[in-house]
């Protein structure tokens, strides 16, 4: 009964976290949209899509190989230390080598996509890379340990730093870069939470630096290597308008997505706590369990998304027309198509996304 209380907790603070997260990036998107226009809100979507990709080839895998190394071995608090001081390492590495890429091409990047204005704005949001990747590492202790709270802390903390920085600087004339400043900053901010939150975690041990690092790009990459192709998919849609039409046309696809994929908080709270207990009771061996876990999180959130989609489906319009001018009329058939695959992903995938990897075989993913 308590693990069941406690399962149902977690996922209770990690849905509360993204709502907020989802709910402020809403406020940014309508801030953009609605008095900036949708050409501004096509040039900070298609900044914050090439920020995703940085962000999924920059991890290595790293995040998810904390969380199950983090939470298989809870108990051994040396061994966790061990592996979470060279994660950090290899992040803050890793960081440097995208921030320096991302600065270097950024003009042949604005190049390729037609649009001059990216290059600057790509010039602010390469520094964040070091800083999102260190809250990621930590993130996934966090998630391994089954720390929710301070999981869930963080989260909401980066999405109020980024909502109170970002509305005035679009206020004051920032435009979409001041919706990239506001993710630098709220990122940074975030990173100091995070390390003195984790800080008894942290402790410099050297003795199988070597050894740990293999182990956690060996699983890493394996990780990387199978969710990659899908985080792919998810941001090549907003990636081939950008080639092909204009910034606007990535504006009003942008309200489409950011409503469509509302309903993935709810089994993406749901994978966030599977993951790390399938690897738990993988290494207890108790099957049981994790088929239990796992048909409750596929019917409880196949039942809540179809639910959920359909009332968006009639109500949907009115929703855009409230929060938008009337020129996003055309995010409504694009919202409608993309809910078809949103509930059948979200009920069916999402919500135990993280088995196989949980269970040491990511690259069955």
């Amino acid at each position: 009964m308590a693990e069941k209380k406690k399962f149902i907790f977690d996922i209770s603070l990690t849905f509360l976290a993204s709502i907020i997260n989802l709910g402020i990036s809403f406020i940014v998107t309508v801030a953009l949209g609605k008095y900036l226009g949708a050409d501004q809100l096509g040039l900070y979507r298609l900044t914050a899509t090439i920020y995703s990709i940085g962000i999924l080839f920059g991890s290595l895998g790293i995040p998810a190989t904390i969380t199950k190394y983090a939470a298989e071995y809870e108990k051994d608090s040396d061994r966790v230390m061990s592996f979470l001081f060279t994660a950090l390492l290899l992040s803050i590495f890793s960081g440097v080598v995208v921030t320096s890429f991302i600065f270097i091409f950024s003009d042949i990047i604005a190049t390729i996509f037609k649009i001059p204005e990216l290059s600057e704005l790509l010039k602010i949001l390469c520094f964040i890379f070091p800083f999102a990747l260190i809250n990621l590492t930590l993130l996934g202790l966090l998630n391994g340990l089954r720390k929710m709270k301070s999981y869930a802390i963080a989260n909401i903390l980066q999405s109020i730093i980024t909502l109170f920085v970002t509305i005035p600087l679009i206020y004051f004339g920032f435009r979409a870069a001041g919706a990239v400043i506001g993710l630098l900053i709220s990122s940074a901010v975030t990173s100091i939470y995070l390390l003195y939150t984790n800080r008894i975690h942290i402790k410099r041990i050297t003795e199988d630096l070597k050894s740990n690092m293999n182990k956690i790009l060996q699983f890493g990459l394996r990780v990387l290597g199978a969710g990659s192709l899908s985080e792919i998919n998810n941001q090549l849609d907003v990636v081939m308008i950008g080639l092909f039409l204009f910034s606007a046309d990535v504006g009003y696809y942008s309200v489409a997505i950011i409503l469509s994929r509302f309903f993935w908080i709810i089994p993406s709270a749901f994978q966030t706590i599977t993951y790390p207990a399938t690897s738990s009771y993988w290494r207890e061996k108790n099957y049981l369990k994790l088929n239990v876990m796992y048909n409750k999180s596929v019917k409880y959130c196949t039942a809540i998304l179809i639910g959920i989609a359909l009332g968006l489906v009639f109500f949907g319009p009115y929703f855009i027309n409230l929060f938008f001018n009337k020129d996003f009329a055309v995010s409504i058939l694009p919202l409608q198509i993309l809910l078809v695959g949103t509930v059948i992903r979200g009920g069916l995938v999402q919500p135990i996304g993280g088995a196989l990897c949980g269970a040491g075989k990511p690259g069955l993913d």
